[in-house]
């Protein structure tokens, strides 16, 4: 996330808009088929279902908007510490006022599996 998405997260009134500010960062590390989550071991590169989907999830995100605020400039950093209300982003209860938007718009019905139990395999297809 860069500093414009910082300000639009904080001045956003649309969960909708909010979701969509962080699926853009998620969209390769997180799917949801049907009603299953999928996340990316990075080590293996393999996607693997998850148990307790909310709480993974809500933790991705806060890593995601801590580390990203951490890598923004001490400059930006200190503008957008000047939006009064700049440190609701970073608690739980905000991030589930757009949760289930991030869920709609990270889920992917069109995944065939392979034959790996409870995995998903992409295969390079050369065109």
């Amino acid at each position: 996330m860069d500093i414009t998405d910082f300000k639009n997260m904080i001045r956003s009134v649309s969960p909708d808009q909010r979701a969509n500010i962080v699926k853009k960062d998620l969209l390769d590390k997180i799917i949801f088929y049907k009603d299953d989550c999928y996340l990316l071991n990075e080590d293996t590169m393999i996607y693997t279902i998850v148990k307790k989907q909310e709480g993974n999830l809500l933790s991705l995100i806060s890593k995601l908007i801590l580390n990203s605020f951490e890598n923004l400039s001490k400059t930006h950093q200190e503008d957008i510490k000047e939006i009064k209300t700049y440190n609701k982003i970073f608690e739980n209860t905000y991030t589930k006022t757009y949760l289930p938007q991030l869920i709609t718009q990270l889920t992917n019905d069109n995944i065939k599996f392979d034959l790996y139990f409870k995995e998903i395999h992409f295969k390079n297809l050369e065109i």
